[in-house]
């Protein structure tokens, strides 16, 4: 999978820049993440982890906005109130409640690679809906990232004896 990765990313690479290594750390957390996420939610309720997360996170958004002087104003927040709901209860909240019921229900690697499926999957409708056409590159990740997913969700339990 990583070697899709890598495909994709070859063309385009000049040099590492502070935002790539940002986004390799963020992606290295996930897995931890959704491990401790697995873990609690044998305790508690999707909601209720969602609700602590939520909480935690907020007032370190609101800081770090502050921090880069981004304001926005209380028209701003009611001329974006219907999307910022739409997309924050129905898009966000509820693909993560299904998230974390998901890894509640089978192993965060397994759902990982299940969801590794987005890519190609990402691509395909760009190309159905938008007519986007795939670059060679592109085609040429999807073959690795499938056979990883293939390879990182096959059960790997031995077969009972009789």
């Amino acid at each position: 999978m990583l070697i899709g990765v890598l495909i994709v990313l070859y063309p385009n690479t000049t040099k590492l820049h502070l935002g790539d290594l940002l986004i390799l750390m963020a992606t290295l957390i996930a897995p931890l993440g959704n491990y401790f996420q697995q873990k609690a939610r044998q305790t508690v309720s999707s909601e209720m982890i969602l609700f602590v997360r939520s909480s935690l996170s907020t007032p370190v958004v609101l800081i770090l906005a502050h921090l880069f002087k981004e304001r926005c104003s209380l028209t701003d927040l009611k001329s974006a109130a219907v999307f910022i709901l739409i997309n924050g209860l129905l898009l966000l909240g509820f693909s993560k409640i299904l998230w974390v019921e998901g890894i509640h229900r089978i192993s965060v690697t397994k759902s990982n690679a299940l969801a590794s499926i987005e890519p190609p999957l990402t691509l395909l409708f760009a190309w159905l809906i938008l007519h986007n056409i795939p670059t060679l590159f592109q085609l040429l990740s999807v073959v690795p990232i499938f056979f990883g997913m293939v390879l990182l969700s096959m059960n790997k339990s031995p077969a009972p004896r009789t």
